[in-house]
């Protein structure tokens, strides 16, 4: 029988157990940072801080009004109602008219008028023939917009102008909000005519597979530790039988427990079968987190 016979070093099992529990530990999926929290009634107040300016004839007001209102959408925290929306696109048709953009208020007041088609003006607001009106009136007999399906991820719930809902306007610009169903929020902000779907919808698609990605790691993780427990219970049993023999001492108990030279031999060779399964899922579990690295950052 050869005087070194090829075993695994204990020592070198255990490094690689500790490295599986420090890959485990470095790829756990961070939680989402938190959103700057504002409220539905906050955009409102903006909103009829604007129309206050606007039957005042303080126009600075009016934008530094419309400014705030657009800083509380992309912080809130909570579905914006659709009277809210009706608000925004009716100070949106204002603004319009004061920029001399009739074409441009007419549609704004659609997108008012769909959502809320028995507003009525306050005649402290605009006087009864006043300019706004006849636009209003000529908004309201606008066609309805056409409608195109978007696909919303599973988990995720999709509000347009303050609706849920998986049919987004064509043409025209629209304030989407998409949240988890936990109810986090994800994105929030006016969608343009023609943009893509925001980067929230994408990224949640590519977090479910990372996360995918990162349950294989794991189950991989725990499968690969189970090879090199097994791998160092047999490499201290065949180091203490090799030093036998190295030293020419009988082998002792380890001897009896294998019975002869032959099933020693085999032992040998199942604990490199073992060593070598190790190295293997060892590789696809880091393989798998680092995957899933790369699909959650790009």
């Amino acid at each position: 029988m050869p005087r070194h016979l090829p075993t695994t070093s204990p020592r070198l099992a255990s490094r690689f157990v500790g490295f599986l529990v420090l890959l485990c530990l470095l790829f756990v999926p961070s939680p989402s940072s938190a959103r700057c929290p504002s409220e539905s009634g906050e955009i409102s107040a903006a909103l009829n801080d604007a129309m206050d300016a606007f039957s005042a004839k303080q126009l600075d007001l009016v934008e530094r009004m419309y400014a705030r209102a657009n800083y509380l959408l992309e912080c809130l925290g909570e579905v914006l109602e659709p009277r809210v929306v009706a608000e925004y696109y009716r100070l949106l048709g204002l603004r319009a008219f004061l920029g001399r953009e009739p074409q441009q208020a007419r549609s704004y007041f659609h997108y008012a008028w769909q959502i809320l088609p028995d507003y009525q003006w306050p005649e402290s607001l605009l006087p009864m023939g006043h300019p706004v009106r006849k636009y209003w009136n000529e908004a309201a007999k606008l066609p309805p917009d056409e409608l195109e399906h978007v696909d919303v991820p599973k988990g995720m719930n999709m509000f347009v102008d303050g609706q849920q809902t998986e049919l987004r306007p064509v043409g025209r610009p629209v304030i989407m909000q998409l949240t988890t169903r936990d109810g986090s929020f994800q994105w929030n902000g006016i969608l343009r005519a023609g943009s893509d779907l925001p980067f929230a919808i994408h990224q949640h698609q590519k977090n479910r597979v990372a996360r995918f990605l990162f349950k294989g790691a794991g189950g991989m993780a725990l499968v690969s530790a189970g090879f090199w427990t097994a791998t160092f219970v047999y490499g201290q049993r065949m180091q203490t039988f090799a030093d036998n023999i190295q030293s020419g001492d009988e082998p002792g108990s380890d001897w009896v427990d294998f019975g002869s030279q032959e099933e020693a031999r085999q032992a040998f060779q199942t604990s490199n079968q073992l060593f070598l399964w190790a190295q293997v899922t060892t590789g696809l579990s880091s393989g798998l987190a680092v995957g899933g690295v790369v699909v959650r950052k790009w």
